[in-house]
């Protein structure tokens, strides 16, 4: 929240230190409002809100949140997302009901938003790998990779618009390759730091990672 705040003071040229003053404090107001921020600020009380914490392990939040949604991308390479709605499921399933209901170009943008919204969670605090080592957020490599997811939906977002199926999925071995370039680093490696085609999971998320590993 703290550096929201400061991106948004930043972003409208909000004076600080020295350069802020009672003159100076006046001439800016919320949108929609008059109140001075000062005021504005002290009318929102944020006591009692939740935080946002890390309770999935890495590989439980991948699976719940990026790779369902990253498919539902992939999957524009296999079927125009503009065509007929999906019919109702016999005998009745929740999940299938649900895709008759947001289906089409809507799920693709969803999927896409979803994305965007949720990628910066993985750098939380606390989060563990399914091994228990944590997530090797402190690393820049790590930090970068989700950047570039992050950054990558806005390209998804700007092609998902044109309700072209081949403008999407065009961007399907982009999408992997943006996945993958953190994998074959943190997650497709075994404890020598090569891939393996046994257990994946005793070098998971090391913060030393040994020779990078090999996408699988």
């Amino acid at each position: 929240a703290t550096d929201l705040t400061a991106y948004i003071l930043q972003f409208n040229k909000y004076p600080a230190g020295p350069d802020l003053t009672d003159a100076t404090a006046t001439q800016f107001t919320l949108p929609g409002g008059g109140a001075t921020p000062a005021a504005a600020a002290a009318a929102v009380n944020t006591s009692g809100l939740p935080t946002v914490t890390a309770t999935a392990n890495l590989a439980q939040f991948m699976r719940a949140v990026t790779f369902p949604n990253a498919n539902i991308i992939f999957n524009t390479q296999l079927y125009d997302p503009g065509k007929e709605k999906p019919k109702m499921p016999i005998p009745y399933d929740y999940v299938l009901w649900g895709k008759t209901v947001y289906y089409g170009w809507e799920a693709v943008d969803e999927a896409i938003l979803a994305l965007r919204d949720t990628s910066p969670m993985l750098l939380l605090p606390g989060r563990r790998c399914q091994n228990g080592r944590p997530v090797p957020i402190q690393n820049a490599d790590f930090q970068q990779a989700v950047k570039n997811l992050v950054a990558f939906t806005d390209e998804l977002w700007k092609a998902a618009q044109t309700r072209n199926q081949e403008t999407v999925s065009d961007l399907s071995e982009k999408l992997n390759d943006t996945c993958a370039n953190c994998h074959k680093v943190y997650r497709d490696v075994s404890a020598s730091g090569g891939a393996s085609t046994g257990s994946l999971t005793a070098d998971r998320c090391n913060a030393n990672p040994k020779g990078g590993g090999v996408a699988q």
